[in-house]
């Protein structure tokens, strides 16, 4: 069992949890890739670690920000990368083509093993809850066509919310609006839509993402306000789901509010 008396319990404990696999999945060659990684951490900063706990915890990002950038690609496991990535982001440390680095990550995701957890629990939401926060910070509008693309996957609605919303309020593309009508238009998906078997206990559902992709399509439609999106939107408003017809009302109202306004002001 690792032991750092420089760290209390819990530290020590949550080292312990990373070293025996139980907060990520380590895939052949991440365990030495690690080990490589903190050696140049330790013969650039004199930071001896062992963990990617502790490189988050212990050191500073600013520090180690270019070394991680060197490695991170290296590594197979989707749980270690975007944990690294998201900790550089959260940390506002800037390196050499960030956007290029985090759009290329997030198609290798797509590209993978992870991107549909196995029939019982969903064991990728934090690894696209990570990728989600990760895109929404994208500074270049080069990556923004590529990434409405997505968008026309259902699955991408629920799992790229934040980023949607992001795109939507920032630089309105008439690309986005076309997709969100044609996901609010569309209320018999299957689970083709997402890319799952005919059977098997995939989780999230196709019922729970479709329900997510309602409430995330209205919420980006309130960017292009226009009557034909307003009609559109009270489709949903005597939705059986009474949350999803809540939220239809009231974008709807705000909607026409805005329109108005609009109106009023040529």
């Amino acid at each position: 069992m690792y032991y750092n008396p420089k760290y209390d319990q819990s530290w020590n404990d949550a080292i312990n949890r990373e070293l025996n696999g139980e907060i990520y999945t380590f895939e052949e060659g991440d365990r030495e890739l690690l080990k490589e990684m903190c050696d140049e951490i330790y013969a650039s900063s004199g930071k001896q670690v062992c963990t990617i706990y502790e490189l988050i915890t212990c050191l500073k990002p600013s520090r180690i920000a270019p070394i991680i950038n060197k490695y991170i690609l290296g590594f197979k496991s989707e749980y270690m990368r975007s944990h690294l990535l998201y900790s550089i982001i959260l940390d506002s440390i800037e390196i050499e083509n960030m956007d290029e680095l985090v759009v290329q990550m997030y198609r290798q995701f797509r590209l993978s093993k992870y991107n549909i957890s196995p029939p019982g629990p969903n064991k990728s939401w934090v690894i696209y809850m990570k990728y989600d926060n990760i895109l929404a910070q994208i500074k270049s509008k080069k990556y923004v066509p590529e990434i409405i693309e997505w968008y026309k996957s259902l699955r991408e609605m629920d799992r790229l919310a934040v980023t949607l919303h992001k795109i939507a309020r920032k630089w309105r593309p008439k690309e986005l609006e076309q997709i969100m009508v044609g996901h609010l238009l569309n209320t018999s998906p299957t689970r083709a839509d997402i890319d799952l078997p005919e059977t098997g206990d995939y989780r999230p559902t196709l019922e729970y993402i479709y329900l997510q992709s309602r409430f995330n399509a209205i919420s980006a439609l309130k960017y292009y306000p226009s009557e034909r999106n307003r009609d559109l939107i009270l489709t949903y408003a005597d939705h059986e789901y009474k949350e999803l017809s809540k939220f239809a009302k009231k974008t709807a109202e705000k909607m026409d509010a805005k329109l108005k306004e609009m109106k009023e002001n040529g």
